[in-house]
């Protein structure tokens, strides 16, 4: 019986050496580096249109600029429902796609209960250093440009 045992073990030792693990966790910071990293390539492009296009408000650009940061969230959400074994409904993946201000809030109570609301709080601090990440590189960009001569000092009076 032993000599079972011992052969089982080592077959699944076997498996989980062929299986690559996942680690989840690390993926999930990687995307919200990556979305830090594209909140400071946003803080440029606004500014670009806003030179390009001062009188247009809002900026048409700026609608589909959008399009990578929500792909982010919604990548981030499945790598997280991965690492929680839960399944995300076509519903609720249209529904971050579309209305992402509302289904994140929700996917998050529905994957944490109550202690969703210290993810919110996170997620929503996260959005304000976003926030100030994408101003401090259109006040640089715009600095930058002005005092390169490539944007006049009066381009957004």
């Amino acid at each position: 019986m032993s000599e079972v045992t011992e052969s089982l073990s080592v077959e699944l030792d076997a498996n989980r050496a062929i299986l690559p693990s996942v680690n989840h966790t690390l993926k999930k910071r990687r995307i919200l580096l990556m979305l830090l990293g594209y909140s400071a390539l946003l803080g440029i492009f606004l500014v670009i249109g806003l030179i390009f296009n001062p009188e247009e408000t809002p900026n048409p650009m700026e609608i589909v600029l959008q399009i990578p940061m929500i792909a982010l969230i919604l990548w981030w959400c499945l790598v997280d429902a991965d690492q929680r074994d839960h399944s995300m409904g076509k519903i609720m993946r249209i529904g971050l796609i579309l209305l992402t201000i509302v289904a994140f809030p929700i996917y998050i109570f529905q994957t944490r209960g109550i202690a969703g609301f210290k993810t919110l709080f996170l997620a929503v601090l996260f959005l304000g250093v976003m926030w100030v990440c994408t101003g401090v590189t259109a006040w640089v960009s715009m600095f930058d440009g002005v005092m390169s001569g490539v944007v006049p000092p009066n381009a957004l009076d």
